[in-house]
């Protein structure tokens, strides 16, 4: 879950890489019972130069939010989220963590991943 930060919010890249918790708060576009009810985490990528809100989201986090048919809407988001700690797998099973970042200005690109057992080695 993916969504690039406007101008206003991106503070010289300060907020690439973090995670928000947003939810819906209100149609800006008359569309009746956007809402469904549910949030998502989503993560800052990248800068949305020009635009008119302070979030852009992908097309897959916003259809958590809200139906597609809304277009803009209003949202209220907090930094972090509790449900993304680490928690301890199953015995006798490992758990596998990855993320990946991408910059558009150096077209730079990583990965990385976290294998951890069920006592946390």
């Amino acid at each position: 879950m993916i969504v690039v930060a406007s101008d206003a919010l991106r503070k010289k890249g300060a907020v690439y890489g973090k995670k928000f918790t947003m939810k819906y708060v209100e149609p800006r576009n008359g569309i009746p019972h956007p809402c469904t009810g549910k949030s998502v985490t989503i993560k800052v990528i990248d800068q949305c130069p020009g635009c008119p809100s302070i979030m852009d989201l992908s097309r897959e986090s916003f259809k958590i939010i809200a139906k597609p048919i809304a277009g803009i809407i209003s949202i209220d988001y907090k930094k972090g989220n509790d449900c993304l700690k680490w928690k301890k797998p199953d015995h006798q099973t490992i758990k596998i963590n990855c993320d990946a970042s991408w910059t558009s200005e150096s077209r730079w690109a990583a990965i990385a991943a976290v294998v951890r057992d069920c006592t946390g080695k």
